[in-house]
């Protein structure tokens, strides 16, 4: 097949229209996804705190008496307290407005995605990692009774788990909010 042939049926070829959904149904779509986040960000408000004062009240029943008691119990509710005000910022931002064209409305939800990613990384890192350093210091006031290689072993397995559940929970979530990331990248070009 020669340069000329080959140019004719390219330019013979069918072209094939891409169609895209309707406003309405993309619309419906995006909100489906800002009440799914919702949920979580209310459910991620109400446990938080609850967990804060369980452990408060834990705390009040059995009084931390090292400094790595009450360290891992301050770097504990300081996580909770941090990650608490995070969901009431992105609750906050998550409000509905009104978009005229479909443009808009992709963009605004590649801003919430945005978000989702920014929490997903920077901020569940750091509540990880100040939750497990803080229940790693709790640990060893609780086990110190029973002996340095006890106390050690158990701390390091316990917080070793606790670190291989966030990077997993993670991981799971980054790759999902991505995938989304992704159908809205194309509705605005970018």
């Amino acid at each position: 097949m020669n340069f000329e042939d080959l140019q004719k049926n390219w330019q013979s070829a069918p072209v094939n229209q891409v169609s895209l959904p309707d406003l309405e149904e993309i619309k419906k779509q995006g909100n489906r996804i800002e009440r799914k986040w919702n949920l979580e960000l209310l459910f991620m408000i109400i446990i938080l705190p609850l967990t804060g004062a369980f452990l408060l009240w834990v705390w009040y029943e059995n009084p931390l008496t090292t400094a790595f008691g009450s360290t891992g119990a301050t770097l504990m509710l300081a996580a909770l307290a941090i990650n608490t005000v995070i969901g009431f910022k992105m609750r906050l931002e998550s409000r509905k407005q009104k978009d005229s064209d479909l443009k808009s409305f992709a963009e605004r939800q590649l801003k919430l995605i945005d978000q989702q990613i920014w929490f997903a990384t920077k901020g569940m890192n750091v509540y990880a990692i100040m939750l497990i350093t803080g229940l790693a210091l709790v640990y060893i006031e609780m086990l110190m009774p029973f002996g340095y290689l006890i106390m050690i072993s158990v701390t390091a397995s316990l917080a070793l788990i606790m670190a291989l559940f966030f990077i997993v929970t993670i991981k799971r979530r980054l790759k999902k909010i991505r995938l989304e990331r992704e159908k809205w990248e194309i509705l605005t070009g970018e």
